[in-house]
């Protein structure tokens, strides 16, 4: 064949308007009439958000905090010091609005230094090293778990200010809540924007409203302090009598520390606003400031000198009571208190959009170091991360079900996390500037050291206090996760030094002695489809084998076969009591010793119902699962489409190979597995042998034909690089085999494909290799063949986590 070591770019294609579009399953077909037509990967700057838009998406965390902040430091203050709490709750509450500025202006800093994403994970990773960056992530992927299930749960506390739920209704709304808001995500971001925007600005008009009301009739005097005696009769906490003592005024800290959650989202998220992304981001991150902290301040002001008290069964929130005292008991007060009841649920339960639009991406950003399965990369059909969008969804349903839907029961474990990352943040930012001294560097210092300070001392206070109350859960689970994280690393970087090993001088893989074994049950239309594709590969020797189970049956089929005249001799395997997969692989493991490749071809059906499709799944799986050992067995499931196989002449078959035969190497990267799937394909005699790459990712795709041209002349093969548009590698195959093949051509897909040792490894790579195959399985006359690469066992004794080996591996390949 002529060799044609030249990369073939093939150009952007957009949607197919095929009829009966190829590579589409049935589960890809529901998940469109879920969630609309795919997005196409380069609609992905267009998706960006506007700064209005942006302040719904990541301010809702924030701004959300007001619903409940005040209310939490009350709870701790009124039990123990009594009447005092309204003479403390001002004061701490200005103090946590102090540090909500700082952070503002750190993190100001922080997204003009890092405008294509300053979240902590980022500015600890690149100022602090690897290791650190783990629990900077970590703390905050937990803190965003927790504010999902203690949003959606205060946001049901708040409908059950009006309607009084009972527990079990509330774990069922706000598991409700959780996946609803899930789903608004997956449909895009600009989309979950539009939807989630209106809410947040329903909640802010009406809590200014209602906080310029009662101030107005507050400091008119029409507003008058409530009964405390009436308040604890009507289910009030009861007012301590004890002093007032440090360690209360901290707790009480720590509880309202809530209210600075949501600050760093925006930093997270500065990729997700429009040009120029780091002075959109800036302005709204004050406007949420601003917005957030003359909010804080009025409720807690409207608190002190109304003497409200927190209910004890939390039927009616703080805020709740403020507001019927302010709008009255006339129609139109009701109306307006039912409004601000609506838009605070809302808000609540809509918190969570900020971890949702954040969470997956800083998991995407652990899951790019090789520190969280890769499939955390991947954009999914509305270009979000879907995996990270549902994997949140799950951890928060989790959390909600253990702890009974109580906002109280959450709280303590909630912030710890957020203040982690904070510290970890702001001191990587102000080693930054001491390593740059870039200009204004000392003012940057300053803000950034304050700001590394004082979420410190707030870190070690809710740490203290809340300790015994469950913050020890998150204690001990962060440094837990951070150690597993890092094993994830050793067990990636393990799989690349193996996959890359030896790569430094590549020679072209040169085609072993081929051996064909054809699977015979009977003789029938399948059976001679699956002969006709071995005598097409053109081995070397062609073998039907029969693994017999029923005495009896061996004999008819080897009296037909050869009475109708199929090519070779059928060798019959008696399985007895043992299993067919087992018979298989002995008699296989000895076949495949030495320089020989082996070909196992599966005689299939063309088509097959669903019941159908799992018992031949399972049976399939029994028989061919012991292969998977064996290093130079391939497989290849062969079907009986388009037509005839054979030719009868006087009651005897003749069976021809195909006229012309194309193979297609689906490569992803280069590596081992790709060298061997090209031996492969030398080995079965293919006209013409090509490679093809879905481009999910256009720098992926990039690097990749940059490397091939470098080296193609060695391989031998020239690679076609298809743009896969909406994220669909199965169906970009198929279109790619439909447009090469010729009416009497047979095409053999070969699937390289990494065998993991161990069940870890297995769940840390995605199946894309069999949505293919499935994919091609209605394809006439196109036979998928995988070709197993199987990965040594990884050793845990290896060098720092901390080091990325796999970009200097990948970016060590010859230059030649």
């Amino acid at each position: 064949m002529a060799v044609d070591s030249q990369v073939k770019l093939a150009p952007p294609k957009g949607q197919p308007e095929r009829p009966h579009p190829t590579g589409r399953s049935t589960g890809y077909l529901f998940k469109r009439l879920l969630l609309g037509k795919p997005l196409a990967t380069a609609r992905l700057e267009h998706e960006r958000l506007g700064k209005a838009i942006a302040m719904a998406v990541f301010s809702s965390d924030n701004m959300s905090s007001v619903a409940y902040a005040t209310e939490e430091i009350l709870r701790v203050l009124i039990p123990a010091v009594g009447l005092a709490a309204f003479s403390l709750v001002l004061p701490i509450s200005g103090v946590i609005v102090l540090v909500e500025v700082i952070l503002i202006f750190s993190y100001r800093q922080t997204i003009k230094a890092y405008p294509s994403a300053g979240g902590a994970y980022i500015v600890t990773k690149d100022n602090l090293g690897l290791l650190p960056a783990q629990l900077a992530g970590v703390a905050l992927l937990v803190d965003y778990v927790l504010t999902v299930s203690v949003s959606t749960a205060a946001g049901v506390q708040a409908i059950s200010s009006v309607i009084p739920l009972s527990v079990a209704v509330r774990i069922a709304l706000s598991l409700l809540f959780v996946w609803l808001i899930a789903y608004g995500n997956l449909l895009g971001v600009r989309e979950s924007g539009r939807i989630f925007a209106a809410p947040t600005y329903l909640f802010i008009a009406s809590l200014f409203l209602t906080c310029g009301v009662g101030l107005f009739e507050v400091l008119t005097g029409h507003l008058k302090p409530f009964s405390i005696s009436h308040q604890v009769q009507a289910g009030g906490l009861s007012p301590g009598v004890g002093a007032v003592a440090l360690f209360v005024v901290l707790k009480a800290f720590a509880s309202g520390g809530a209210a600075v959650t949501g600050v760093e989202a925006i930093s997270n998220g500065v990729p997700a606003f429009r040009k120029p992304e780091w002075k959109n981001a800036q302005i709204t991150l004050m406007w949420m400031g601003a917005t957030l902290g003359t909010s804080f301040l009025a409720v807690s002001y409207l608190a002190h000198r109304l003497h409200v008290l927190p209910v004890a069964d939390e039927s009616k929130s703080v805020l709740a009571q403020i507001g019927q005292a302010v709008y009255g008991s006339g129609a139109v007060g009701h109306l307006l208190f039912l409004i601000l009841q609506l838009s605070t649920m809302l808000i609540l339960v809509l918190a969570a959009n900020t971890s949702f639009a954040d969470f997956p991406r800083l998991a995407s950003f652990h899951a790019h170091d090789a520190f969280m399965p890769r499939q955390l990369t991947k954009r999914g059909h509305r270009l979000v991360f879907s995996s990270g969008i549902i994997g949140l969804a799950g951890a928060a349903s989790l959390i909600i079900v253990l702890f009974r839907a109580s906002v109280s029961s959450m709280i303590p474990l909630y912030a710890l996390g957020v203040f982690t990352s904070f510290t970890l943040s702001q001191s990587g930012m102000a080693k930054r500037h001491l390593r740059l001294r870039e200009k204004g560097w000392r003012t940057g210092l300053f803000l950034n050291g304050l700001g590394a300070f004082s979420t410190l001392v707030v870190t070690i206070i809710i740490g203290i206090v809340k300790f015994h109350l469950g913050a020890w859960i998150v204690v001990v689970f962060v440094p837990v996760m951070v150690f597993l994280l890092v094993r994830v690393n050793r067990i990636y970087e393990a799989e690349e030094e193996d996959l890359m090993e030896g790569l430094g001088s590549i020679d072209r893989p040169l085609a072993k002695r081929h051996v064909a074994v054809v699977l015979a049950d009977e003789c029938d239309e399948k059976t001679f489809h699956a002969l006709q594709y071995g005598l097409t590969i053109h081995p070397q020797e062609l073998i039907p084998i029969h693994l017999e189970t029923e005495p009896g049956a061996a004999e008819n089929l080897a009296r037909v076969w050869n009475q109708i005249g199929l090519p070779g001799e059928v060798k019959v395997i008696h399985c007895g009591r043992r299993g067919r997969g087992e018979c298989l692989d002995e008699y296989l493991r000895e076949m495949s010793k030495g320089d020989v490749q082996v070909t196992v071809i599966v005689p299939g059906p063309a088509r097959l119902s669903v019941w159908e499709r799992v018992r031949q799944g399972a049976s399939w799986a029994a028989l061919l699962r012991p292969l998977r050992d064996l290093d130079n067995v391939s497989i290849v499931v062969v079907r009986e489409h388009g037509g005839h196989g054979h030719q009868l002449f006087s009651g005897r078959v003749r069976i021809s190979p195909r006229a012309r035969h194309e193979a297609v190497i689906l490569v992803d990267r280069l590596d081992r597995s790709i060298l061997k799937a090209i031996r492969y394909a030398r080995s079965i005699d293919a006209l013409d042998i090509r490679a093809l790459h879905a481009g999910v990712d256009p720098k992926r795709a990039q690097d990749l034909a940059e490397q091939w041209s470098e080296i193609g002349h060695i391989l031998g093969i020239p690679l076609d690089i298809h743009e896969c548009f909406d994220r669909n590698v199965a169906r970009t195959v198929a279109e790619y085999v439909e447009e090469i093949r010729a009416s009497n051509a047979e095409v053999t897909v070969v699937i390289p494909r990494r065998e993991y040792p161990r069940l870890l490894q297995r769940f840390l790579h995605d199946r894309t290799s069999r949505a293919i195959a499935r994919g091609l399985a209605d394809e006439p006359h196109v036979d998928v063949v995988v070709v197993p690469y199987r990965l040594r066992r990884p050793h845990h004794g290896r060098p720092d986590a901390g080091q990325a080996k796999s970009e200097t591996k990948a970016a060590a390949l010859p230059r030649r």
